[in-house]
């Protein structure tokens, strides 16, 4: 989690709301781009909210007690993730493909997908770590090649059965 008073420009304002578990709260629309969320709203008078990357097993954004309302000073940025491509042959569009990247700043779990510059789009069929240089996944598309830079959807997930909503920016 990330507290920023700085924010891009030009971005858009949006709420989000849902009313169970193992629901996506908000995705950006576009790869590479930030979410910034703003206010926080649980609805549930007994179930704290825990908003992840990604899923259920992602990282831990925030959490909001039962029937409470959060304003931030500063908004919580949630990134997308990114990985470059370390293959001076690069890797050709198929399925159970195992790219070598540079050292990820941070995990990228399992089923994220990353939309990389040139069109290729690589969905993870396992996770990795932070520090992993290796992705395993399906390559479909195009072509990557070396130094190629491929970026995720930023993504909140909702991990507890709560009636949950939030105001968020997106840049754009």
């Amino acid at each position: 989690m990330i507290l920023d008073n700085n924010q891009i420009l030009p971005r858009k304002t949006g709420s989000a709301n849902t009313t169970g578990a193992g629901a996506t709260l908000v995705q950006a629309t576009a790869s590479g781009k930030a979410i910034h969320l703003v206010d926080l709203i649980n609805g549930d008078g007994s179930n704290m909210a825990s908003l992840k990357y990604h899923g259920a097993t992602g990282e831990l954004i925030a959490q909001v007690g039962a029937g409470s309302a959060i304003s931030l000073n500063a908004p919580i940025k949630v990134p997308s993730r990114k990985a470059t491509v370390n293959n001076a042959s690069g890797y050709s569009v198929a399925n159970g493909v195992s790219v070598t990247v540079d050292a990820l700043a941070k995990a990228i779990p399992s089923g994220d997908i990353l939309y990389f510059t040139n069109g290729g789009v690589l969905t993870l069929t396992s996770g990795a770590a932070a520090g992993a240089t290796t992705l395993a996944g399906n390559l479909t598309v195009a072509n990557i090649v070396d130094n190629e830079v491929g970026q995720t959807k930023a993504k909140i997930h909702v991990a507890t059965s709560t009636k949950f909503t939030a105001t968020y920016t997106e840049e754009v």
